[in-house]
């Protein structure tokens, strides 16, 4: 059972394929093993998106955000990131579509979680890219930062209570006590609803972890026919595990860079306009 952040991380490595990875003699070699293997991962990966984006316009248009979404991804597709990649495989045709799916899928993420045009115009008066931040998000190779720029709610929390939830034998039942609040507006305590093996499922009472949270993720991934709860508290990323006051990744491909607790505090005392919380020096 994939949660939701695993399941994000199953597109981008589809979408991390078909970009620029190969060398350039593929695109040319049309009849070459290579490539055909490269144009059949570019139509698999259209024929997956074309799917998806039927479910996520009838959450975005059932939810009243498909003025969001359309403004988000003309931003994307003007000033984002994936304008200049290359894809490999398939006709110049389906590029093209591969590097407009890219867009699109980046554009609903970003919607979902409650970003907008006038809050990326707030980060980025204050120096931050929430476009390319999301799209690193969906694209592959997203920091800690990255991860703290485009959620909802970030919070260091530690673990109060883990449990079984009723039902399946999966879900576990994680509380925390919100130690404090980077981004968002978060109650303390709270709790998490994780199925296992994905963390912090397994996580240890007086374990500490930085948590990327979201009220909307769930409500959306839900209209839009995916698994989701509507309305409730869930995470919107994998979280990192804080030990002796360091960043620790928590699952594969994470980005762990060996930033510390203090990274993280002058990043947010950089940004502060952007993050300010009564709980990290803001108003």
């Amino acid at each position: 059972m994939k949660p939701y952040h695993q399941g994000l991380a199953a597109a981008a490595a589809a979408a991390v394929s078909i970009l620029a990875a190969a060398p350039p003699a593929l695109a040319q070699e049309r009849g070459s093993p290579e490539a055909r293997k490269a144009r059949s991962s570019v139509e698999s990966y259209l024929a997956q998106k074309d799917k998806e984006f039927q479910g996520s316009d009838r959450a975005a248009q059932a939810r009243g955000m498909g003025g969001r979404v359309t403004s988000l991804y003309n931003l994307l597709r003007d000033k984002g990131p994936f304008r200049d990649r290359r894809v490999v495989g398939g006709s110049a045709a389906e590029q093209d579509r591969g590097r407009d799916a890219l867009v699109r899928t980046t554009a609903y993420y970003l919607a979902s979680v409650g970003m907008d045009p006038d809050e990326v115009n707030r980060l980025q008066r204050d120096g931050l890219d929430p476009l390319a931040a999301g799209a690193a998000v969906i694209g592959g190779g997203a920091t800690v930062y990255d991860s703290v720029v485009v959620s909802q709610i970030a919070v260091i929390a530690t673990v109060t209570a883990n449990s079984a939830s009723s039902g399946n034998g999966v879900d576990r039942q994680v509380g925390f006590r919100t130690d404090r609040v980077l981004k968002g507006s978060a109650p303390a305590p709270l709790t998490l609803t994780v199925p296992l093996p994905n963390p912090p499922a397994d996580a240890a009472v007086g374990e500490q972890y930085l948590l990327f949270l979201s009220t909307d993720f769930g409500s959306f991934r839900r209209a839009a026919g995916r698994p989701g709860n509507d309305g409730a508290l869930a995470q919107q990323l994998s979280p990192y595990k804080i030990e002796s006051g360091r960043l620790t990744a928590t699952v594969p491909g994470q980005d762990a860079g060996g930033q510390s607790v203090a990274d993280l505090d002058a990043f947010l005392s950089k940004h502060k306009a952007a993050f300010a919380t009564a709980a990290n020096g803001g108003n």
